[in-house]
């Protein structure tokens, strides 16, 4: 799609994401025939109009509807010749100081065709379970391929939260949510909560843990475009 359609599309009423509960989150979703076809850049469009109505780091075809195998992600830097392909305009993300506005990435027929021994346990939030935090074990490094909407093939390695955001999006297409994935329950929150235990504890340095400072959301933020 031209950037002229895209832009149209951001302005028109964004679809509903669906919540947890609706039959289609949980359905296996089916491949995409032809990634350059423009019904499949209407769905990206699609997606990225939801995000830019409700931004976060990526969002799954099922969520509004469409079970096919397709999410757009936050674009991350990556080691390859050429910078992966980006979609749509930049998004600002709400609520987070300082957070810079994000490229997104249409993925198309995904792969994980490695992932890492090693699994790490950090918090994540997702649009069809709002105001929810869940710590979520996923791999520390994850090797994938995927077409994009020019029906080019990506092979990628991605580390650190890239790979945590690409792992939770491909789950989507599986019919997985985070709340699958989690060990105990008593590793779920509501999202507010969470906010205020970790500015409690912002206001008290010495007691906390350096992966939740502010520096080290800069640090998230510099591992995309």
């Amino acid at each position: 799609l031209s950037a002229a359609a895209v832009a149209a599309a951001a302005t028109m009423a964004a679809r509903r994401v669906l919540q947890l509960g609706d039959p289609v989150l949980r359905e296996m979703c089916r491949a995409v025939r032809q990634p350059s076809d423009s019904a499949v850049g209407a769905v990206a469009a699609d997606l990225h109009a939801a995000l830019a109505a409700k931004p976060g780091w990526g969002l799954a075809a099922p969520q509004i509807g469409e079970a096919q195998r397709m999410f757009l992600i936050a674009t991350p830097r990556v080691m390859l010749p050429q910078q992966l392909p980006t979609f749509g305009e930049r998004i600002a993300p709400r609520d987070i100081p300082d957070g810079k506005a994000l490229h997104y990435t249409a993925v198309i027929n995904p792969k994980i065709t490695q992932v890492s021994e090693e699994m790490e346990a950090d918090y994540e939030t997702c649009l069809s379970v709002p105001g929810v935090a869940a710590l979520v074990p996923r791999h520390e490094w994850i090797e994938a391929e995927f077409r994009t909407l020019d029906n080019r093939l990506h092979m990628v390695r991605l580390e650190d939260h890239p790979a945590r955001v690409f792992q939770h999006e491909y789950d989507h297409l599986e019919g997985i949510m985070m709340l699958d994935r989690i060990l105990d329950t008593g590793d779920i929150f509501m999202e507010e909560e969470l906010h205020r235990q970790v500015a409690e504890l912002s206001a008290n340095p010495g007691a906390m843990d350096p992966s939740e400072s502010p520096s080290s959301l800069q640090y998230v933020f510099s591992l995309y475009l």
